[in-house]
C-alpha cells in the first residue's frame, strides 16, 4: 500500500472513530456540566489538570518515541513493546506515589484531595498500560479508533447510570478508570491477534536503554503538559473552581476540534518518519498536502466558532455557562495553532532533531507560565484563554524558522482559504440572530462556494485526494 493510501486509511479510521467517540465524549461532558454546575464541573477539571503533571512522569514521552521506533524497525517489535511498558510500570508507580503525597499536603479541602487521588489511578489505564502508540507505530489505527469508541461508549453509559448530581462527583474518576480499562484490554487482545506469539514480560535491563533514548522527548512532554495545564492550575488556585468550570466548558468544545486535527498529525507521523530517511521527496509532498488541507478545513471552523460562540455555548450548556461564550471566541484559533505545533514538532522528531523540540517546548512552557501568572490573577479565565493563544502563536513562529532545515512551509497556499473564510464571516455577520443550525449551514455553503471560485482547491488537488483514497488508477505518494 502506498504512503498516501496508508495515511488516508489511518486518518479515516481515526477521524471516524474520533467523530463517534467525541460525540460520546461531548454528550458526557454536557451531561456532567449540566448536573454538576460550574463549581463541581470546575473541581473535576482542576483535579484532572493536577493529575496531568504526574501523568507525564508516568510515561515520559515513551509512546511518542515508541511510534518512531516501531515504524522504523522490522524485527524485535515485541521485545521493544515489553521494554517500553516495563519502564512505564516503574514510572507509573512512582508517579502515583508522588501524586498521593502532593494531594495530601495541598491546601484544598478533603473532597478535592480524594478526587485528585482517585483521578490519579487513571494514569495506569491512560498512560502506562495502553497500546495506542503500538497501533500508531505499526500503522493499524483502526484498532486504536475502535478502542476509543469503546471507551467513550462505556464511560457515557456509566455516567448516565451512576451520576445524577454533585453528590456523585467522587464516582466519576472510578467510572472513567473502568472505561479506560475496557479500552486497554481490547487493545491488548487486538494486538495478540495480530501477533499471536506476543506475551508481556517485565524486562528492566533493556528498559534502561529505552529510557536513555527517550529522555529528550520526555522533557519535551513535560513542557507540553505545563503549557496545557499550568493555566488551569493557576486559575484554580487564584480564582476558584467556578472560573475553571467556565473555561473548561469552552475548552472542551475546542479540544474536540484539536483532537480531530491532531488525529491527522498522528496518522502522518509514522509515514513522515519513514520517508524522511528513505524518500525525502515523498516526505516533502506529504507535508505540503497535509498543511494545505488542514488550512482548508481549519479556517472555516475557526471563523464559525468565533462568529457563533454565544449561541453554541447556550445550545450546548444552557444559561449557567453563558460566560463561556467570550472564552470560546478567544480560543477559536487554538485548534489550528496546536495542530501546527504538533506537525512542526513531529517533523523535527522524524529527522531525529528532538533536541530542538526540547528547547522550543521549554521556552513555550516558560512563556505560558509567565503569561498565566501575569494575566490570570487580573483577568481570570479570559486571561487564561489569551495566554494559551499567545504562547502557541509565538511558539509556532519559532518552529517555522527552526524547521526550515527539515521542511519549508509554503505560506501562499493558505491565502485563498483565508479569503474564503473572510467572506463566510461577512455572511454570518449579515445573518446574525437566526437559528444556529441555519447559520452553520449557510456559512459552510458560502465558504465552499468562495473557495471554489477562488480556485483554492484545484482539479489536481481533487485528483490527488481521489488517488489517495483509493478511487484512482494509481496511488500518489501523498
Amino acid at each position: 500500500m502506498n504512503a498516501g493510501s496508508t495515511i488516508f486509511r489511518n486518518f479515516l479510521s481515526l477521524t471516524f472513530s474520533n467523530a463517534v467517540s467525541k460525540a460520546f465524549g461531548l454528550m458526557t461532558v454536557v451531561y456532567l456540566a449540566r448536573v454538576l454546575g460550574p463549581e463541581d464541573f470546575g473541581a473535576m477539571n482542576f483535579a484532572l489538570a493536577l493529575v496531568s503533571y504526574f501523568a507525564i512522569l508516568a510515561h515520559l514521552g515513551l509512546g511518542t518515541v515508541g511510534i518512531r521506533e516501531l515504524a522504523q524497525r522490522q524485527a524485535g517489535q515485541g521485545d521493544y513493546i515489553n521494554a517500553n511498558i516495563s519502564l512505564k510500570l516503574v514510572l507509573g508507580l512512582a508517579s502515583f506515589t508522588l501524586l498521593a503525597a502532593f494531594a495530601f499536603f495541598m491546601p484544598q479541602g478533603r473532597e478535592l484531595k480524594l478526587l485528585t487521588a482517585a483521578y490519579g489511578l487513571t494514569m495506569f489505564t491512560a498512560n502506562v498500560l495502553t497500546f495506542d502508540w503500538v497501533f500508531q507505530g505499526i500503522e493499524r489505527m483502526e484498532f486504536l479508533g475502535a478502542a476509543a469508541v469503546l471507551q467513550g461508549l462505556v464511560y457515557l453509559g456509566a455516567v448516565l447510570l451512576f451520576v445524577g448530581g454533585s453528590a456523585d462527583l467522587p464516582r466519576i474518576p472510578l467510572l472513567l478508570l473502568a472505561a479506560q480499562a475496557a479500552a486497554v484490554l481490547f487493545m491488548f487482545l487486538a494486538y495478540r491477534r495480530l501477533d499471536p506469539g506476543y506475551a508481556f514480560r517485565f524486562v528492566p535491563e533493556f528498559s534502561k536503554e529505552v529510557f536513555r533514548q527517550t529522555l529528550p522527548v520526555a522533557v519535551w512532554g513535560v513542557m507540553t503538559i505545563i503549557v496545557l495545564n499550568s493555566g488551569v492550575t493557576i486559575l484554580g488556585f487564584t480564582r476558584g473552581t467556578q472560573e475553571v468550570g467556565y473555561f473548561s466548558a469552552a475548552y472542551k468544545i475546542i479540544w474536540i476540534l484539536v483532537e480531530a486535527l491532531v488525529a491527522y498529525a498522528a496518522a502522518v507521523f509514522p509515514a513522515i518518519s519513514k520517508h524522511y530517511l528513505h524518500n525525502p521527496e515523498t516526505f516533502k509532498k506529504i507535508m505540503d498536502v497535509t498543511l494545505k488541507w488542514m488550512a482548508i478545513v481549519s479556517y472555516p471552523a475557526i471563523t464559525g466558532l468565533f462568529m457563533l460562540a454565544d449561541p453554541i455555548i447556550h445550545l450546548i450548556y444552557g444559561d449557567k455557562f453563558l460566560e463561556a461564550g467570550l472564552l470560546l471566541k478567544v480560543l477559536a484559533v487554538l485548534p489550528y495553532l496546536i495542530f501546527l505545533n504538533n506537525i512542526f514538532s513531529f517533523s523535527l522528531l522524524a529527522a531525529h532533531k528532538q533536541n530542538k523540540n526540547l528547547w522550543i517546548s521549554f521556552t513555550q512552557a516558560l512563556l505560558s507560565v509567565a503569561l498565566g501568572l501575569l494575566l490570570i490573577p487580573v483577568y481570570g479565565s479570559v486571561g487564561l484563554a489569551a495566554s494559551f493563544v499567545a504562547s502557541y502563536g509565538v511558539t509556532n513562529a519559532v518552529y517555522y524558522f527552526q524547521t526550515r532545515a527539515v521542511y519549508t512551509v509554503p505560506l501562499r497556499q493558505s491565502l485563498k482559504p483565508l479569503a474564503a473564510s473572510a467572506l463566510m464571516a461577512l455572511l454570518l455577520a449579515a445573518l446574525g440572530g437566526r437559528n444556529v443550525f441555519l447559520l452553520i449551514g449557510a456559512g459552510a455553503a458560502a465558504y465552499a462556494a468562495a473557495l471554489l471560485l477562488l480556485k483554492g482547491v484545484t482539479r489536481e488537488d481533487l485528483a490527488l485526494l481521489a488517488r489517495t483514497a483509493g478511487f484512482g488508477r494509481d496511488g500518489g505518494a501523498a
